[in-house]
């Protein structure tokens, strides 16, 4: 994951200091296809159980999405001229909301697995160690699911129904060309990242 902090090292205000609130967590989660890797990035940090309770998660990730959100800024340039600060802002909500779905799987006991966490990571790299992606040429998505799906899940398989379901639902199977003049369509994940409402309860999801 460092070498997606050392993608990004650019000038952007911090994320908003407010606290997430479980009960807050927003229906969708909408951005461009420039944005992706850096929330999945974000994602699998504020999701990885490993880090402790949801508010210490949230509270340690702060400085990793600071330090995204500032070296998002000439990528986004790159790609969204016209719409840089209202990119910059739709991804530090995204974060917001990724925080808010964090404590909320929390309080409906919902376990996001390891290899999810894994995978979220790994997307994340492959995509922003493409040449074309720092370029702000395209963006090359079904390169990354190769590699990724490989690495992941290539031996062992699902380990759980959750990855089976969460793999579904994160793999973005296409690839985007950034054409001057062109509309680059948005990427949108209904009821949260996660979906939460469709996953098992935490005790049917322990991984062997």
């Amino acid at each position: 994951m460092k070498k997606l902090v050392l993608y990004a090292m650019a000038a952007f205000p911090t994320l908003a200091a407010t606290t997430a609130h479980a009960d807050d967590v927003a229906a969708d989660i909408r951005m461009s296809p420039a944005s992706l890797a850096y929330v999945y990035g974000y994602a699998s940090c504020v999701f990885d159980e490993r880090g402790g309770p949801a508010e210490e998660r949230i509270e340690n990730c702060r400085e990793f999405g600071e330090a995204i959100s500032e070296g998002s800024r000439d990528l986004l340039a790159d790609w969204h001229r016209r719409e840089v600060l209202k990119r910059q802002r739709e991804m530090e909500r995204a974060f917001g909301r990724l925080e808010a779905e964090a404590l909320l799987a929390e309080k409906q006991n919902k376990r996001i697995p390891q290899q999810i966490i894994r995978l979220l990571g790994c997307y994340a790299e492959t995509i922003t160690a493409q040449e074309n992606f720092a370029r702000g040429v395209s963006i090359d998505f079904d390169l990354a699911e190769g590699t990724c799906r490989n690495a992941i899940f290539g031996i062992d398989g699902y380990k759980t129904e959750a990855a089976a379901l969460l793999h579904r639902r994160l793999r973005v199977g296409t690839r985007y060309i950034n054409v001057v003049g062109a509309i680059i369509p948005e990427i949108e994940f209904r009821y949260g990242l996660m979906d939460l409402k469709r996953l098992p309860d935490a005790s049917n999801t322990v991984e062997g």
